[in-house]
């Protein structure tokens, strides 16, 4: 990020990125906080109110009742492992949709504890679960695994079965496969003065990380996780309970505090592999060659997020969460760089070492399976991996204190983001539709995006208040009881229609003036197929929303190539992007199906 180990600048730069980081966690809860009103209340987006405790929390009898909203941001379907935070110790808890009781899982995790729970949530769309909590101690039902009569831990579900040894994978079975596999940490020695800042020679030994204790093997109603612990990282082995795919989830965390080594994930299979891939930038997949003759500094290939191994009937699959150099040093192996630490230059910068390191986590998905049993998408797997829903809690009027005010000047805040409901560093933010109000110069009505008047419409809220932002600036007059949120559990969809397989939209992202109606979007599309397609088969609309032209442009939206009338119109090759300005209808003018 620096460019250089100084470390002024690196401090510096470190502040500017927290600073940056809490100014848009500040902003984009006030935007769902404002999002989920529907009041004119004011959005104050400073969250200084203190936890609530243990005691304040047990005061009442009854169960305490939050929202738990869930927003997917891509194009796919999803049924992923989700996370929220709570308060530590938290008592017995329960996860409703729609009447039904969800399995979930109790994780300690620092000062805060994780709920973990599994549910489906279709593409572009938000939706609402009821969380409540009882009195009494959590019943988690997690419980410690033991060695079997041969010494292996076993974590299975009801496609994978994965052994170990020693907390060290050793074998991965299916009902109709079975293959040794080995998940293991080791390290290179560099080549003083060949490596540093710009080179990479590392010398051929290898050395493998032991267990530097005990492993410990947990087995929950959600998931079974295996964590072994060595010197500078901790690698976890996770399988999800009722997952459909034979999915390993692998988390390496790491601080490398060894000098002159080159940290490694390794991966070996008995897959004898005639092809290696590699992603460019997650749009598409290109075959490495191995240069034999040269070393290993010679056959690393950069890996935004996909390498898989593959011979005639088998394939190894590695989806990462972000960038790393790989490489396939023998047949069925694959070594993922994670971190490096030099205690000299290489002689191309500006001689200092590299040993500003810090503690990292990568995230991989690991799948092997035979070719004629399964079908896998590969690229969809690593939209998933890479873009993960935005799970996060919101207090409503029931769990709020005893005190309340009769005419609130802004919704409390202690009822909407308490500190156990700030966004986990598991997951990433959303990058759509970002739920600001607009004003249309003829008439004093405002316009909402679309999710927030699904909302509206769905939750007994007015999506036409008759104010402006001006007046919505005002103090709310509502009391307390019209004031709070009322939330259905129900599921609010952006699109009406399909999207063909294959697809991958980009961006969906509006631009407007100030003060002014909503203006257009860019929709940037990707197919990823290896077939001519139409991206929105059928009738396709957008919720609440009408378009009154679609236009095709160049990427960056500034000249105009094509006009189309309905979305069904637009064609797309094999492979390649494509993007469309979309100009928004306002209310009031006559709307038609696209």
């Amino acid at each position: 990020i620096t460019g250089t180990s100084t470390a002024r600048v690196m401090k510096q730069q470190t502040r500017r990125l927290k600073r940056a980081g809490q100014y848009l966690k500040e902003t984009l809860e006030g935007i769902v906080t404002r999002f989920l009103y529907y009041s004119n209340a004011t959005v104050n987006s400073s969250f200084s109110t203190p936890r609530p405790t243990r005691a304040d929390r047990n005061k009442q009898d009854s169960g305490k009742f939050a929202k738990i909203v869930i927003y997917n941001p891509i194009e796919l379907a999803r049924n992923d492992l989700l996370a929220i935070i709570t308060a530590p110790n938290i008592g017995r808890v329960k996860i409703s949709e729609n009447g039904e009781t969800l399995q979930h899982q109790i994780v300690e995790k620092g000062h805060d504890s994780l709920i973990y729970f599994r549910t489906k949530v279709p593409r572009l769309s938000l939706k609402i679960l009821q969380l409540v909590e009882y009195e009494g101690e959590s019943k988690n039902s997690i419980r410690n695994q033991r060695p079997d009569s041969d010494g292996y831990f076993t974590l299975s579900n009801k496609v994978v079965s994965l052994y170990f040894d020693q907390g060290i994978l050793a074998a991965i079975k299916s009902q109709d496969y079975g293959s040794d596999i080995n998940v293991k940490i080791g390290t290179y020695d560099t080549s003083p003065g060949y490596s540093g800042a710009y080179l990479f020679k590392p010398c051929p030994k290898i050395e493998y990380f032991t267990p530097s204790k005990d492993p410990e093997a947990k087995k929950g109603p959600v998931f079974g996780e295996m964590r072994t612990s060595f010197d500078c990282c901790t690698l976890t082995i996770r399988l999800v309970n009722e997952d459909d795919n034979p999915v390993i989830h692998v988390s390496v965390e790491y601080l490398l505090q060894m000098d002159d080594k080159e940290l490694f994930l390794e991966i070996s299979t008995g897959v004898n592999s005639s092809k290696w891939i590699t992603d460019m930038n997650d749009f598409e997949l290109r075959e490495r060659i191995q240069v034999e003759k040269e070393g290993l500094e010679a056959n690393i290939y950069p890996m935004t997020s996909i390498t898989y191994l593959e011979s005639d009937d088998e394939r190894l699959v590695v989806i990462s969460d972000h960038s790393h150099g790989v490489a396939n040093p023998r047949q069925g192996v694959l070594q993922v760089m994670l971190d490096r630490r030099t205690t000299v230059d290489d002689g191309k910068g500006i001689g200092e070492p590299l040993r500003d390191n810090t503690k990292t986590v990568s995230k991989f998905w690991v799948v092997l399976y035979k070719l004629s049993n399964r079908t896998l998408d590969i690229l969809g797997l690593s939209r998933r991996l890479s873009n993960p829903p935005l799970a996060l809690t919101v207090r409503t009027e029931d769990s709020c204190d005893e005190k309340r005010e009769t005419t609130p000047k802004s919704p409390p805040k202690d009822q909407c983001f308490p500190r156990e409901c700030i966004f986990p560093g598991d997951w990433d933010l959303p990058n759509s539709f970002s739920g600001e109000w607009f004003r249309n110069r003829d008439r004093s009505y405002d316009v909402s995006r679309a999710f927030k008047m699904d909302l509206l419409r769905n939750s007994g809220g007015k999506s036409d208040s008759g104010n402006g932002p001006e007046e919505s600036r005002k103090p709310s007059t509502e009391t307390p009881e019209n004031n709070g949120l009322r939330l259905s559990d129900q599921t609010f969809l952006l699109l009406q229609g399909n999207i063909s397989d294959g697809i991958r939209i980009l961006t969906l992202r509006t631009r407007q003036l100030s003060g002014e109606a909503p203006g257009w979007a860019l929709l940037v599309l990707h197919n990823t197929s290896n077939a001519t397609i139409n991206p929105f088969p059928n009738e396709t609309s957008f919720n609440h929303l009408q378009l009154k032209s679609i236009i095709e442009t160049t990427l960056t939206g500034i000249q105009e190539i094509e006009q189309y009338a309905v979305l069904s119109d637009i064609i797309m090759k094999p492979h390649t992007l494509k993007t469309v300005k979309l100009h928004f209808k306002t209310i009031g003018q006559s709307s038609r199906r696209l």
